[in-house]
């Protein structure tokens, strides 16, 4: 029976596309904008900074520099590099770092699930340079957005681990001795692009909905539509033009939730053991609770925001500026090929 759901599905999808071709064409390109633009910039160098920090062994000996805050947080010193690395470098980096202590039976699968639950952010880059600056204009909400998922997170944190005592857990990563930067790089490269084609496929989805599914909705703002879109793919809110400040608990919500095109993402990244079901369930809450403390700090510590945001119109970065992306893939082409010829020569 799935199979056959699945059939009709496909056949779906390509009798749309021919009938939508042009629509679903530039969906498409608009997504390799935003990868080369927004993804690539902002997660390549995080992702291959912790691929390295936790497969070289170098976090196990920064234990000690970790203790206060593992305090505070009530949680055992080797869980704070996982917790800091995954809600600063992007969506995959969290469940790909607990999926990989759960795979090496270093926690438990409960354990995992906990744990899943908050080491879970887009990470500043996106919340301060793509929302902030690029949609809004204005830095400092994209501070307020980033860091209120920070303090949900890491309130979550503080109230999980004391209920489920992770204290005791010693999450010291296997060290590979061997392991180079150079082969974080090319693992990092090969996430990023796996990473990038479920995002360009999701932006020709989203083009799709929006031309087929939301002109026959009253949604006729495009604030709200890009909303509706960004459950499908979070990115899609940098496509959004006119821009009403009133949404913005909502964003945050989106943001810290992520959308189907991450938990998709997260699905290939994560452990078989870990129910991705159970852990989205949880994070809808913990959204929830992040869109409640951007209100709570926007209402009385941020009031200055609107006012700055209104005056700040001058766009700080040029989203359209493909250079350094194009010179990134150039050097991850020319790392494949090194490494190919090196490997070829052994053989």
């Amino acid at each position: 029976m799935k199979n056959v759901i699945k059939l009709i599905c496909t056949l779906v999808l390509v009798v749309l596309f021919f009938m939508y071709t042009p629509i679903i064409s530039d969906g498409i390109l608009m997504g390799i904008n935003r990868c080369l633009n927004i993804i690539i910039p902002s997660l390549f160098f995080l992702m291959a900074i912790s691929d390295y920090l936790t497969r070289s062994g170098v976090l196990n000996g920064m234990k000690i520099l970790f203790r206060p805050i593992a305090k505070i947080l009530g949680v055992n010193e080797s869980l704070v590099p996982l917790i800091i690395l995954s809600n600063i470098g992007g969506y995959p980096i969290g469940i790909k770092l607990v999926s990989k202590l759960c795979d090496d039976n270093i926690i438990s699968i409960k354990q995992a699930h906990i744990l899943s639950m908050f080491c879970f952010s887009s990470g500043p880059a996106f919340s301060i340079s793509a929302v902030g600056i690029c949609v809004f204009r204005n830095k400092k909400i994209g501070i307020a957005i980033f860091l209120s998922i920070l303090l949900t997170n890491l309130l979550v944190c503080m109230v999980l681990s004391r209920i489920f005592k992770l204290k005791t857990i010693d999450a010291s990563f296997h060290s590979q001795e061997k392991y180079t930067m150079t082969d974080a790089v090319e693992s990092a490269s090969k996430s990023l692009f796996s990473m990038c084609a479920v995002i360009i496929l999701f932006s020709g989805l989203c083009s799709l909905a929006e031309y087929t599914v939301l002109q026959y909705t009253p949604i006729t703002n495009d604030s709200l539509r890009g909303l509706a879109l960004s459950l499908l793919d979070v990115t899609y809110l940098t496509n959004i033009k006119s821009v009403s400040f009133r949404i913005i608990p909502c964003v945050v919500f989106a943001i810290s939730l992520g959308g189907a095109c991450v938990w998709l993402q997260n699905s290939r990244l994560c452990s078989k053991k870990i129910h991705l079901c159970a852990v989205f369930a949880g994070r809808v809450v913990i959204s929830l609770f992040s869109a409640a403390i951007y209100v709570v700090i926007f209402s009385f510590s941020c009031r200055e925001i609107l006012a700055d945001a209104e005056q700040n119109v001058r766009l700080i970065v040029n989203i359209d500026n493909f250079i350094p992306s194009i010179c990134l893939i150039i050097m991850i082409f020319l790392l494949f090929s090194k490494k190919r010829l090196a490997f070829q020569k052994k053989v």
